[in-house]
């Protein structure tokens, strides 16, 4: 927990809303990326899904049981039908579950940023786990546009949460104050295997944010704009550090 939060204070300081999405990264489903590794080695580099750049994941774990490592997740990026939205979905490289035997437990810390341009805002998510086993419990923290040091968000943090005890396979939150430009994302995984007879786990589990076109033009006219605003993303930028 001490490493993430280290290195999240310092994407704070260093990833701020001067980045303008408008000048979208390739597809993360265009490049070779597989394990939650490859995305890590990415560095300050982007990747993007539909109209949303993502960079800096980290990864942090520790429990009583045998752990993954950041080469074993894999992490699949998943737009949506809009061609706005999208996020998510964490599993294994070899297809098993995320899982610890009775009496262990893990616990998995998997974050990131993303940024959107200065027109569409992000204003909900859903969050999913299947099919889960056990005491499994998995919390996705949102935060909008402010710094965020992997445990306080110092602007209105949005939080959705899975867990098995009680079943609560599905999560959606509508945002109380949607992300303008930029957020750092959390999400922990938490299996407890004390006392749980064969153990807790899960096959997958899926995060994805819904971004809405403010001036809701037709999809079409969304593309056409992206040229343009990658042009005037960086003036709006600087007024609004001014």
């Amino acid at each position: 927990m001490r490493l993430i939060s280290l290195v999240a204070v310092s994407l704070a300081i260093a990833f701020g809303p001067s980045a303008i999405a408008a000048d979208l990264a390739t597809a993360c489903s265009s490049m070779s990326l597989t394990s939650l590794q490859d995305y890590i080695d990415l560095s300050g580099d982007q990747c993007s899904v539909d109209i949303v750049n993502y960079s800096h994941f980290t990864f942090s774990s520790y429990g009583t049981g045998t752990l993954l490592t950041a080469s074993d997740i894999k992490l699949t990026a998943v737009p949506l039908p809009d061609g706005l939205s999208g996020g998510f979905s964490i599993s294994t490289i070899s297809g098993l579950p995320f899982s610890v035997g009775e009496g262990l437990t893990a616990n998995y810390q998997i974050f990131w940023s993303f940024v959107i341009d200065s027109g569409p805002v992000s204003g909900a998510a859903n969050l999913d786990m299947d099919p889960p086993f056990g005491d499994t419990t998995i919390t996705e923290t949102i935060c909008p546009d402010s710094s965020f040091d992997g445990t306080i968000c110092y602007n209105y943090p949005q939080t959705l949460t899975v867990t098995t005890i009680p079943s609560h396979l599905h999560d959606s939150v509508v945002f109380s104050q949607p992300v303008l430009n930029f957020a750092q994302v959390l999400t922990t995984i938490t299996l407890n295997g004390v006392g749980i007879t064969g153990g807790s786990g899960f096959d997958s589990e899926a995060g994805l944010e819904t971004i809405t076109d403010s001036s809701t033009p037709e999809p079409g006219t969304s593309l056409l704009l992206l040229g343009g605003l990658a042009a005037t993303g960086l003036a709006s930028s600087r007024r609004r550090t001014q």
